[in-house]
């Protein structure tokens, strides 16, 4: 990946790296591009809750009205000036729009469906709901007992796309299986053995599922094809996020005052397990001893800087996205991305901002941020292009 320096220099994390004086370099960031919401009453309280950004200088945001707990979503794309409201009424709908609050994390598929799982209102009935561009493509109503008042929590997709997995409160994963192109995904059944809310859901390759839920947070579950066959024991690690690349590299971090950031290859320990499995005994459980802390190269150990999220595009096969603060010894903290490929630092970039409320990077390399406290939305094209010029209807922040 090339990180463009504040002079329009590229600075090529690769080269010369074969030589041992050559680090990969924390570079700062050009000054952001910064994206406005269309006109809201008050832009502090309004800043944008979740961000989603998808391929082609696509990017949703979802802002919830703390007065009616009522959901909107606003499309961006490089041909629209400004942001746009999303349809909220699908074909099979014949009551108008549907109006719903969120309750889980946004999800962009490999095909760029926007996904969010949420409740119905007034009826307060889960749901799932899927956009594409700025159409409401489904609205996919659990046939589930809500007797519980459970709700969806996270979302992910399988890495062949055939099934959505929507992570529950009530700590069941329902699997929604892909029809066909022109149609909504059908309920098809639901995995069961966590005991509370699902918190963190990731794909591998190979039909590998990862899940870890908030009554056990020490406990990382590994499924393929919709068995369990691990389960990852991490002592007094509790999770606060996971990510899994399409390649089997595995991303911990833990919640900690100094998170760690543990590694694995989890490919490996699932084949491991299925060499070894009996008939009647599927459950392989391992420690911390397989697993790696990433070590930065300019700092050792990166529990030397406090990484507050990870983040893998959907479908990228080796790419993984730290956002972390400088350590406080610093005169001025601020945050800053990384890019892992396995367990190589590859580069990062200071994005110079001292706090946030979202972020998300598209598969292509272009990274989105919102202010927690103007509610504004910036913009980095991280890679891959040799133009950092704004899209219409974008202003330089500065």
């Amino acid at each position: 990946m090339d990180f463009r320096g504040p002079v329009g220099t590229v600075v090529d994390p690769f080269q010369n790296m074969a030589a041992a004086s050559m680090r990969p370099q924390e570079i700062r960031a050009p000054a952001p591009v910064s994206v406005s919401l269309p006109s809201l009453p008050n832009p502090v309280s309004n800043a944008p809750h979740k961000l989603a950004a998808a391929q082609n200088g696509v990017v949703y945001v979802i802002w919830q009205d703390p007065s009616t707990a009522r959901t909107t979503v606003w499309i961006h794309t490089e041909h629209v000036n400004g942001f746009k409201k999303v349809g909220s009424k699908t074909r099979s709908s014949q009551s108008g729009s549907i109006s719903f609050r969120y309750t889980s994390r946004p999800f962009i598929s490999i095909a760029n469906t926007f996904y969010i799982g949420g409740k119905k209102l007034p009826s307060d009935r889960p749901a799932v709901f899927g956009w594409k561009g700025e159409t409401l493509f489904c609205s996919l109503e659990s046939t589930r007992p809500v007797g519980t008042n459970w709700e969806y929590t996270v979302l992910t997709q399988s890495s062949t796309g055939t099934y959505l997995y929507c992570g529950c409160s009530d700590g069941a994963i329902e699997l929604w299986r892909h029809v066909d192109q022109n149609q909504p995904r059908v309920y098809d059944r639901s995995l069961t053995g966590h005991r509370g809310a699902i918190c963190a859901l990731a794909v591998g390759n190979d039909g590998i599922l990862i899940s870890v839920d908030d009554n056990n947070r020490n406990i990382v579950r590994v499924w393929r094809t919709q068995e369990q066959v691990v389960k990852l024991d991490l002592g007094s690690h509790q999770v606060h996020r996971l990510v899994c690349t399409m390649d089997g590299f595995l991303y911990i971090m833990t919640r900690a005052e100094r998170p760690a950031r543990l590694w694995c290859n989890v490919k490996n320990l699932v084949d491991l397990a299925a060499a070894a499995a009996r008939p009647g005994h599927v459950r392989s459980v391992y420690g911390l001893e397989k697993f790696s802390q990433l070590q930065h190269p300019q700092s050792g150990p990166t529990a030397t800087h406090h990484t507050v999220s990870c983040f893998v595009p959907h479908g990228a096969s080796r790419t993984v996205y730290f956002l972390s603060m400088r350590p406080h010894s610093f005169a001025s903290p601020t945050y800053f991305v990384e890019e892992w490929r396995g367990n190589e630092f590859v580069g990062g970039v200071d994005i110079g901002l001292r706090e946030f409320r979202s972020w998300s990077v598209s598969r292509n390399g272009t990274l989105y941020v919102s202010s927690l406290s103007t509610g504004e939305i910036f913009r980095w094209r991280l890679a891959q292009s040799s133009s950092v010029t704004p899209s219409p209807g974008l202003r330089r922040h500065g």
